[in-house]
């Protein structure tokens, strides 16, 4: 048994027809890179089957099995051997638009109080509420979008299952072959086995479609004070925004299920000094825990992905030497945090990384 993964970025082929005859060009186009996983299973005959899913970034993925074995022979390279196969399109997930999108209409109500206690400082306070019906969220449909009659599906791997108490590919393939070799789309000399058209379901296809959800109401609130240390240059900035919605992701349901992502609460702050052409600010963001949206990588477009609560602190600092000329630092994520995205809870690691503090140093000249 061997495991194989592999990228490549995405190429188009073009061709030319010149008095010299044609030519061909394969240039990278700009688009996401497509990473290709398999499992290969080799019997002691030579024979293979594979199985695996080719993940095409945000436009979604394959997964496939081989039709019947491949075989190895002998390669043109030396120390390799060489095999070839067919595969057969099992499903996969995808994204899709939606024709009968009605626009939303919101309606917004909004309140807030102001004081200025004094120059340059002051404290707000704001409430806000939102009623939007049609509003555009996420949902999962199985769809079988191109019509590939799939064996496995119909009668034949019916009957196999019910015999053998199986379900892997190579069990089914392996009694459909010795059992069915007469069923129509079952090539037994050649080892293969074809979907047939009225006979065999379509290969599913896991989709994930803009809808419109009937309605949703968010609410939330927003405070900021700013104060200013008399003539000093010092100062301190402090922003929440409290968030709510009647219109939440259960991480316990298996269900399809409208949600409203990217809606978290958040806080900031920030102490400065702003004098004498110097200018330096420590600053510090935090934002709790959020649905980015729905579909995993290689699950399908239904489970959930969130974002873990994630807070940095950055300090940038500059000086003006004159009035056309500037020099600058920046430091961003000043202890190193690490971003997290879970499924339905936070011990199922989707994607985890650390990139470390980054800083910029420059100047700016003004003409």
């Amino acid at each position: 048994e061997l495991w194989a993964k592999t990228g490549s970025t995405t190429n188009s082929l073009s061709t030319a027809m010149g008095a010299g005859g044609p030519t061909l060009a394969i240039d990278e186009a700009a688009a996401e890179r497509a990473s290709f996983t398999s499992n290969v299973q080799i019997g002691e005959d030579g024979s293979f089957t594979e199985d695996g899913t080719i993940d095409f970034g945000e436009a979604g993925t394959l997964d496939f099995t081989t039709i019947g074995s491949g075989w190895m022979g002998p390669s043109a390279v030396d120390g390799l051997t060489h095999g070839a196969i067919s595969w057969r399109i099992d499903g996969g997930t995808g994204n899709r638009g939606n024709p009968n999108l009605l626009p939303f209409d919101s309606l917004n109500r909004d309140v807030s109080l102001e004081w200025y206690y004094a120059e340059d400082s002051y404290a707000a306070v704001g409430y806000f509420l939102k009623d939007v019906e049609n509003f555009i969220g996420t949902s999962s449909v199985i769809e079988e979008t191109f019509g590939l009659p799939h064996p496995a599906l119909g009668p034949l791997g019916d009957e196999a299952r019910a015999a053998t108490g199986g379900s892997d590919g190579g069990t089914l393939y392996s009694w459909i072959i010795e059992n069915r070799a007469d069923a129509p789309g079952v090539d037994a000399a050649n080892g293969v086995i074809s979907g047939v058209a009225g006979r065999d379901p379509a290969a599913p296809f896991n989709l994930t479609v803009p809808v419109n959800i009937e309605q949703a109401q968010m609410e939330g609130w927003e405070l900021v004070v700013q104060h200013n240390f008399g003539e000093t240059g010092f100062g301190v900035i402090a922003n929440a925004t409290i968030v709510d919605a009647d219109v939440g992701y259960d991480n316990f349901s298996l269900a399809q299920q409208f949600v409203l992502s990217g809606l978290s609460d958040s806080a900031n702050f920030i102490a400065f000094y702003d004098q004498n052409d110097i200018s330096v600010r420590l600053a510090y963001n935090w934002r709790d825990d959020f649905l980015a949206g729905t579909g995993q990588a290689n699950v399908g477009a239904g489970p959930p992905t969130h974002v873990a609560a994630y807070q940095q602190v950055d300090l940038s600092a500059s000086y003006w030497f004159n009035d056309n000329m500037q020099v600058f630092v920046d430091m961003l994520n000043l202890t190193d945090e690490t971003t997290h995205l879970y499924g339905r809870d936070k011990a199922q690691t989707l994607f985890a990384a650390q990139s470390g503090p980054r800083y910029n140093i420059g100047f700016r000249y003004k003409l």
